[in-house]
């Protein structure tokens, strides 16, 4: 065990990198979707726009909407250990026992995001305009 420790240790570290990249990542993605909806919605209101082309912001908003959704989704799951990892203030006076604790506690909370997206459904706020 003891030589794969390091190993271990070493993928552990990695993990915790790429988690962090990734989370920074999906969370700009989640911004840059909310202002190219901002831009989709002034077109509508704004621009004197025929159907076609109606048509074709509509289907660019679908899209833009997915990616928001895939964004958000990596982002509400990394968020808990991403920020256990990024609290300085926590992570300099715990013990290992307790860093170990509240990586127990990520990974339940984790999970149980992970099961919420497995069954999540979109139920309708507003039905104006639906038919």
């Amino acid at each position: 065990m003891d030589a794969n420790a390091t190993e271990r240790l070493a993928d552990f570290l990695r993990l915790c990198t790429e988690i962090q990249r990734t989370y920074v990542t999906a969370y700009e993605i989640v911004g840059e979707c909310d202002r190219c909806t901002t831009d989709y919605l002034h077109r509508v209101e704004l621009d004197c726009l025929k159907t076609a082309q109606l048509a074709q912001v509509a289907k660019a908003q679908r899209d833009n909407l997915k990616a928001r959704r895939k964004a958000k989704d990596v982002v509400e799951l990394l968020e808990p250990l991403y920020r256990l990892l990024t609290d300085d203030k926590r992570m300099s006076v715990m013990d290992i026992e307790t860093v170990l604790n509240h990586l127990r506690e990520v990974l339940g909370k984790m999970r149980k995001i992970e099961q919420y997206h497995e069954t999540c459904t979109y139920i309708p706020r507003h039905t104006a305009g639906a038919q």
